[in-house]
């Protein structure tokens, strides 16, 4: 399985740091973006830890060769890597409360096994139709409180680094040649339609794929950062 791609992370218009971070790495088929939270103390400081953390855990050879324990190991990959930025808030007392969201793609024979946690999304192109394989970890219902109605579709429900049992979204499914996956932060999916995303993927370079992709949020308004990773999927030679 030959793999391609490219991937950007941009502060945005409104933000004064960037609380993302990203890694690609179609060597051994580990892809992750990661999100700090907003509202939170060193959002930037999580997101990195997460990153770091997870390529540590996942990119062994034990992990990359074992592909009916992948799901299992990314699971306890996350989990550990919340009690890690736990930990680390414990011991920096104004890192305290700190957290991110996190996507994970490992890319291995033919298969895709993905987990996310938090809003960050997967997306796959196939055969020019565009499916959010992620799920979003906030409440998608508005409610009422004191006579107003509010939409708490901001709040997340899962995150790394929060003390609360974690349950991530784990998936698997097979690809094919000509398949393209898309991972990316809601400062991305929030400015965009998946009408907008599935045309700007249909570019034939991963490179300009990206910066369209982060060009269109930030002409939309680039409330947030933003970070993209696209991934091709290409035919054994």
């Amino acid at each position: 399985m030959l793999l391609k791609s490219d991937s950007l992370s941009d502060i945005g218009r409104q933000r004064k740091r960037n609380e993302d971070c990203c890694y690609a790495n179609p060597a051994t088929g580990l892809f992750i973006v990661a999100d700090g939270m907003g509202g939170h103390p060193a959002g930037e400081v999580a997101s990195k830890l997460a990153v770091e953390t997870l390529r540590e855990l996942l990119e062994t050879a034990e992990v990359i060769k074992n592909t009916q324990q992948l799901p299992q190991r990314i699971e306890q990959a996350l989990q550990q890597t919340s009690q890690t930025i736990i930990r680390a808030g414990q011991k920096h007392p104004q890192w305290l409360g700190m957290g991110t969201t996190a996507a994970v793609v490992m890319m291995t024979e033919g298969q895709a096994f993905i987990a996310n946690v938090g809003d960050s999304r997967i997306y796959l192109l196939h055969n020019g139709e565009l499916r959010q394989c992620s799920i979003d970890h906030n409440p998608t219902e508005p409610v009422l409180c004191h006579g107003t109605v509010l939409n708490l579709s901001n709040i997340l429900t899962q995150a790394l680094g929060i003390e609360q049992p974690l349950e991530p979204c784990l998936r698997q499914f097979s690809l094919q040649a000509g398949d393209r996956l898309l991972l990316c932060t809601d400062g991305l999916n929030n400015m965009l339609s998946d009408a907008d995303i599935r045309l700007l993927l249909q570019t034939e370079s991963l490179q300009e794929i990206c910066h369209q992709l982060v060009a269109l949020a930030n002409q939309r308004g680039g409330h947030d950062n933003v970070s993209v990773i696209v991934v091709d999927l290409l035919a054994e030679l």
